[in-house]
């Protein structure tokens, strides 16, 4: 009987920058290319929501594709642990690692099929109690996070469907979301449903182009929401952030300005990452 050999992948320090984005791009390239890979985060003294969302939809993935991956239990440092308790990430490995309390909201799968419905109820059972959202906000909220869900479901082609993962910082009362997806991304996706669009533009100007008020690329009939345009203008009124990673391009909304480019690095699929004061 033949035994795989098992490929270590170091998991590095996890912020929200374009580094680590493309730090993260080179994990799945590494996890992607082995036969049986292996995440080690001895490395790994932070990480946020958007690294949780991104590695827990890889692992998805290679369940999805009959693949197998492994994590060294033991590599976690005590606040990385912690958190990835909190966040039911560790869970995914090992069942009897017990999701604890705290402030993390809990890795959430949506696979492709999952109704408007699904996402709500997840957001009305972990997120909106931990949060303490003001009762004025509550729809506006939920309204927008389902339309994220629902758009990677429907563009981004992934057979994993969309991540989620969040964290509430009651010091700030700074909610941070992240949803992901790891499908063909947004520029790729207008190069090939609207390539009336696509001539000439890089990366950043296609994410920039999907930003615009009535710009989609979708297939189907009738209109289901705002799409990046209503995000952009839901995180404008709240004061809040909204940073999107796909592909080589990257779009970063504050009140105060929007900023689309290029990203040093690729990250195969979506990352949206809303961060919303509360």
């Amino acid at each position: 009987m033949q035994v795989e050999t098992k490929t270590i992948v170091s998991v590095p320090v996890l912020n929200d920058l374009d580094h680590d984005v493309q730090k993260l791009g080179e994990v799945i390239a590494q996890v992607r290319s082995a036969k049986c890979p292996v995440l080690d985060f001895k490395e790994c003294s932070f990480v946020r929501p958007a690294a949780v969302a991104t590695l827990g939809a890889l692992v998805q993935e290679r369940a999805c594709l009959g693949q197998e991956i492994y994590c060294r239990m033991g590599s976690f440092q005590p606040d990385v642990k912690k958190v990835m308790q909190q966040n039911g990430f560790a869970s995914l490995f090992q069942g009897d690692w017990a999701m604890s309390q705290g402030f993390a909201l809990p890795f959430q799968r949506f696979q492709p099929g999952a109704v408007i419905g699904d996402v709500a109820e997840y957001l009305a059972d972990h997120w909106l109690p931990i949060a303490e959202v003001p009762a004025g906000q509550v729809d506006d909220l939920v309204s927008n996070m389902c339309e994220i869900v629902m758009n990677g479901l429907e563009h981004s082609g992934c057979i994993a469907g969309v991540a989620a993962c969040g964290q509430y910082y009651p010091n700030k009362r700074v909610l941070r979301l992240a949803f992901v997806d790891l499908g063909v991304g947004i520029p790729s996706n207008v190069r090939n449903l609207r390539p009336d669009v696509a001539e000439d533009k890089l990366d950043g100007g296609l994410i920039q182009w999907a930003f615009g008020e009535g710009n989609s690329t979708s297939s189907g009939v009738g209109p289901r929401g705002g799409g990046l345009d209503a995000l952009r203008l839901f995180t404008s009124i709240r004061r809040g952030a909204l940073r999107i990673h796909s592909g080589g391009g990257f779009a970063k909304v504050e009140a105060v300005r929007d900023h689309f480019g290029r990203m040093n690095g690729h990250f195969p699929g979506t990352i949206v990452n809303v961060v919303v004061p509360c």
